[in-house]
C-alpha cells in the first residue's frame, strides 16, 4: 500500500461496549505512529450507538488506556464529560438518517426481518443469504435495513464475506458501517488504521462511500496484524471480563510487538515518539505478510 498524497487526518474509534484489550492498544499506537509519520491530526471518535452495552466504566477505560500509552489525540473529546456533552454519536443521528435516505432513494437498500436463528437454519452459518432482497417488505418498527450493494467482482470480493451488511438495526439505530463512513466524511478522516480482521469491512465501506458520493471514497486503509491468545483466538472484548493490567511491562510487550511489525529489533522504547518516523508503510498493504501475532 502506498500513500503518495498527504492525508487530512487519521482517527482512533473505540467502542465503549466492554473493557479494552491489548489489540485495541496496538491499534491506538499504530494510529498514533501514522499520524506522526505524516504530521497530521489524530482524532478521537468514540462509537457509542450500542446503548445496551454502553457503561461509564468502559468510557473511563478508553481515556485511561490513552493516558497509559501516553497518547494525546489532537482532536476530539479530552474527557468522558466532554465526550458526553459534545461528541456522542447520538448528536449526529440526523446525518446518519440523511445518508440512509440517500441510499433508499437510489434503490440501494432492502428491508429484512430475518432473525439470527432463521439465518442459521437456512444457511448453516451466520452468513446472510439475501433471503429478503426480493420480498418487497415495507419499513416498520423492529425491522432491519440492509445494503443492496454488490461488490464489483474485484479480486477481493467483500460480498462473499459480509453479504448485504445491515445499515439500520432493528432497534432503529444506525449500524456500524453506516455510522462509520458518515462520521469519517463529516470529520474529514481519510486515513484509517485497523486490524486485518476488518479488511473486507474496509472494502465494503469504500464501495459505500462511492454510492453516497463521499470524498471519503479516497480514504486509505491500513491493516495491521491481529493479536491472538494461546489458543489462536482473536483477542476481543467478549472474552475480556475485566481490565488487563496496564503495567510498564505490559506496555513494553506491546511496544515489542510494534517493533516486530515494523521489522526492527526490540529496543528500549518507553514512548511512541522513540520509534522511527520513516518506517516502511508498505508492510501494511492488507495482504497479511504478518497476519496474526500471539500475545
Amino acid at each position: 500500500m502506498g500513500i503518495s498524497k498527504k492525508p487530512n487526518r487519521t482517527r482512533i474509534a473505540p467502542t465503549p461496549s466492554g473493557f479494552l484489550h491489548p489489540g485495541n492498544a496496538l491499534s491506538f499506537c499504530l494510529s498514533y505512529l501514522f499520524a506522526r509519520k505524516f504530521s497530521i491530526p489524530l482524532f478521537l471518535r468514540i462509537d457509542d450507538l450500542d446503548a445496551k452495552r454502553l457503561r461509564t466504566e468502559y468510557l473511563d477505560d478508553i481515556f485511561f488506556t490513552l493516558d497509559w500509552l501516553q497518547i494525546q489525540p489532537d482532536e476530539g473529546p479530552g474527557s468522558v464529560q466532554e465526550f458526553q456533552n459534545s461528541f456522542s454519536q447520538s448528536g449526529r443521528l440526523k446525518l446518519y438518517d440523511e445518508a440512509l435516505q440517500s441510499l433508499v432513494s437510489q434503490g440501494r437498500t432492502f428491508i429484512c426481518d430475518c432473525t439470527r436463528s432463521e439465518i442459521q437454519r437456512r444457511t448453516g452459518s451466520n452468513r446472510y443469504d439475501g433471503y429478503c432482497r426480493s420480498r418487497g417488505l415495507k419499513a416498520k418498527k423492529e425491522i432491519a435495513v440492509r445494503a443492496d450493494i454488490v461488490s464489483d467482482g474485484k479480486e477481493n470480493d467483500w460480498s462473499k464475506e459480509i453479504p448485504y451488511p445491515i445499515l439500520l438495526k432493528k432497534d432503529g439505530k444506525p449500524a456500524y458501517h453506516l455510522a462509520s463512513v458518515v462520521d469519517d466524511e463529516n470529520f474529514e478522516v481519510d486515513l484509517i488504521v485497523r486490524g486485518l480482521d476488518l479488511y473486507f469491512s474496509s472494502l465494503f465501506q469504500a464501495d459505500l462511500c462511492v454510492v453516497l458520493g463521499y470524498t471519503a471514497q479516497k480514504t486509505r486503509f491500513v491493516h495491521h496484524p491481529i493479536l491472538v491468545d494461546k489458543d489462536g483466538k482473536k483477542l476481543s472484548k467478549s472474552n475480556q471480563s475485566s481490565q488487563w493490567n496496564r503495567t510498564r511491562s505490559e506496555k513494553k510487550k506491546i511496544f515489542d510487538l510494534i517493533s516486530k511489525i515494523l521489522g526492527k529489533e526490540s529496543g528500549k522504547e518507553d514512548h511512541l515518539d522513540q520509534f522511527p518516523k520513516d518506517f516502511d508503510q508498505g508492510i501494511f498493504d492488507g495482504t497479511g505478510k504478518i497476519s496474526r501475532i500471539n500475545y
